[in-house]
């Protein structure tokens, strides 16, 4: 039950528009300049794609659809 009453009085204080605070040992990582890798080829173009339950019309439909990938 402390959880939970830890848990409501950070939401008080969220909702009374206090911003988190982080901690000094990861200053460097906000602070620095750095990036992320680039995207992998298969993830640059999503804009067709077809999800569903994995059941055998489902599947038939989707192998059958102009589709670059399907998600099960």
């Amino acid at each position: 039950m402390e959880l939970l009453a830890q848990r409501k009085h950070r939401q008080h204080e969220i909702d009374d528009g206090k911003k988190p605070d982080f901690l000094n040992d990861t200053k460097s990582i906000r602070d620095g300049d750095w990036e992320v890798a680039p995207l992998p080829s298969d993830l640059q173009d999503r804009r067709v794609e077809i999800t569903g339950p994995v059941d055998r019309k489902m599947v038939i439909n989707a192998l059958n659809a102009p589709v670059k990938k399907i998600h099960g």
